[in-house]
């Protein structure tokens, strides 16, 4: 289904752990789609046997003699398919090897299907990538690519499409545009699409030189076993892009080589196509971004009481402050990588997942399609808000209601180096041990640091190599300061900021009272406290919030968009980094 809409969204925090993350930006090598593991083979170090339930598998991807990866690539672009070996797989996660294995999903199949999804996942020890399967399951692993550290190999950067996701194929409509709709595709049938060929909006550069695609597979028949998408200029791979083994539709993204612009597709079975571009890669230059990679992180569970669905399914729009959910290191990030799951509760015709900068209305493209209502998930690059607030979310937008997880493994942002030191330093209080860790992106690590101008309060200290601010402080007052960082080929970036020392006070709730709200009328207020040591912490210690609110446990902000009218009484308390509390209770009204 393509649809034109108009949006309205609502505000909405949310907040999660701090992920690990990468500092050097990331450039893209396609390569044409290549078959790297396959457990259902006989036994081998690219082979079988099967990984058994709770078990971890882990493929030394650069060991590969098939699809030769050479030592200098830092993360991978695969496409990952699951062939459980009952009739339930709860979840498949991907990451790198030697880490801790992280709380997210990269595939689920609850029913037992073969199924695919692309991944995008950083190296580990040796470059290696574990696979942990919550049940008995083979996995075929393809490779479409990898990134690499700057000026190696000539690599690519990431540019999106000026005006969002948009459609490029589409055999469900008449044969009317450039031979890149119909008619439906015919079992055994290979067609080309010349891409290049298209027009504005969804005009592609002559510079690309790979695509970020979603491509979409509408079956005419109970069954498709494979469909496959590659380059035209080469021979077929033994690889698949995507299977729908039970006859619905099915999306997976996937990242190409653009080669000379056009696009093969095989169909095992009859089927109607549709792929949609988010973006290429092309030689770096203005408005070109690297990739960030980072351990993935779960920006996102609708499931849990604390997000701003408190717990409940939700459709139409819904807003995503990934930033907000500290899953992502930098302040700035253009887009990020998404791996979005839906829990629907019956038959579900699209979700969207979409930058609400866009202009409307447009024909957004949809993500991913479950009509037999079963668990399903698909990658995604999708673009961080920069007007829209709260800055740095996206917006999800489902058919009909359904739980949501949004999985972050990376982010696409400027390589240029950037001192993220915060302005001001978080406060000190004085006699009180004070600690707090600088961050920089871009350039290439590693990254020294100095103080350059002014002088840090008396008993601290910057630590050179670790960007790391410890020591403890008896003097009072506020201290300008600035903090350069500087990388191993000796480009620097300063940062002009102060830290504030500030006597010892007992921790108490500033805020009196909040304001009543209105029903469906966007809602935000933050409570303030003093004193004490920070950071604080913020919790609902008794009572309730109004439907649709949420207490930021970080920031203290209360917000949302009142969904039901009535009174409500809770109790909030803010505890400091010493573990010290306070509290005080409220009354909000919503009409």
């Amino acid at each position: 289904m393509r649809r034109f809409v108009i949006l309205v969204f609502a505000f909405c925090i949310l907040t999660l752990p701090f992920v690990a993350w990468a500092q050097a930006p990331l450039t893209f090598i396609p390569i044409s789609p290549c078959r790297l593991a396959d457990t259902r083979l006989p036994v081998g170090t690219f082979g079988g046997p099967s990984i058994s339930a709770n078990t971890t598998r882990t493929i030394p991807v650069q060991a590969s003699a098939a699809c030769p990866i050479p030592t200098t690539a830092l993360a991978y672009s695969f496409n990952v398919t699951v062939v459980p070996s009952g009739k339930f797989l709860g979840y498949l996660t991907v990451y790198p090897a030697s880490t801790t294995r992280p709380v997210v999903s990269s595939l689920n199949s609850f029913d037992g299907r073969f199924k695919a999804g692309a991944v995008v996942v950083g190296g580990g020890t040796l470059g290696d990538v574990d696979f942990y399967a919550s049940d008995t399951t083979d996995v075929v692993v393809d490779v479409t690519g990898y990134f690499v550290a700057p000026g190696v190999n000539n690599g690519l950067q990431f540019y999106p499409m000026p005006n969002g996701p948009c459609n490029l194929v589409d055999t469900t409509q008449l044969a009317n545009k450039n031979g890149l709709y119909g008619p439906s595709m015919k079992s055994g049938e290979t067609r080309t699409f010349t891409v290049t060929q298209q027009v504005a909006p969804c005009a592609i550069p002559p510079q690309a030189q790979a695509y970020s695609l979603n491509v979409t597979a509408i079956p005419s028949g109970p069954s498709l076993g494979y469909l496959t998408v590659w380059p035209q200029e080469f021979a077929q791979p033994l690889v698949s892009t995507l299977n729908a083994p039970t006859g619905t539709e099915t999306s997976n993204a996937a990242f190409l080589l653009a080669g000379n612009g056009e696009i093969n597709v095989f169909a095992a079975d009859a089927t109607d196509v549709q792929i949609d571009i988010n973006g290429y890669f092309a030689t770096p230059g203005e408005g070109g971004t690297s990739l960030y990679t980072q351990t993935p992180c779960r920006a996102l569970d609708t499931r849990l009481s604390n997000s701003q669905t408190q717990g409940n399914t939700f459709f139409g729009p819904l807003v995503a402050d990934i930033q907000g959910s500290n899953c992502i290191a930098s302040p700035t990030a253009a887009a990020y990588v998404v791996n979005a799951t839906v829990l629907p509760t019956t038959a579900f015709a699209y979700l969207d997942l979409i930058n609400p900068d866009l202009p409307g209305p447009s024909p957004y493209v949809e993500l991913l399609h479950s009509l037999d209502g079963q668990v399903t998930s698909n990658m995604s690059i999708v673009g961080a808000s920069t007007v829209f607030l709260p800055l740095g979310s996206v917006v999800a937008i489902a058919s009909s209601p359904t739980q949501l997880l949004l999985d972050v493994s990376g982010y696409f942002d400027s390589p240029n180096l950037t001192n993220l030191t915060p302005i001001p330093l978080p406060d000190a209080t004085s006699g009180v041990p004070y600690t707090t860790t600088l961050t920089a992106r871009g350039g290439t690590p590693p990254y020294t640091w100095a103080v350059t101008a002014g002088t840090l309060p008396a008993g601290l200290k910057l630590g050179a190599n670790t960007g790391k601010i410890t020591g403890t402080t008896t003097a009072l007052g506020v201290f300008p300061v600035t903090i350069t960082v500087t990388d191993s080929v000796a480009a620097s970036v300063s940062t002009v900021t102060s830290i504030r020392v500030d006597p010892f006070t007992a921790l108490a709730i500033q805020t009196q009272s909040l304001p009543n709200g209105n029903v469906g009328v966007i809602y935000k207020q933050t409570l303030v406290a003093t004193g004490g040591v920070q950071p604080y912490t913020w919790s609902v210690i008794s009572g309730s919030l109004p439907a649709g609110l949420t207490l930021n446990s970080t920031t203290g902000a209360i917000s949302g968009t009142p969904t039901s009218a009535g009174t409500s009484s809770f109790r909030v308390q803010v505890t400091d980094s010493q573990g010290s509390t306070a509290a005080r209770s409220y009354t909000v009204t919503t009409t």
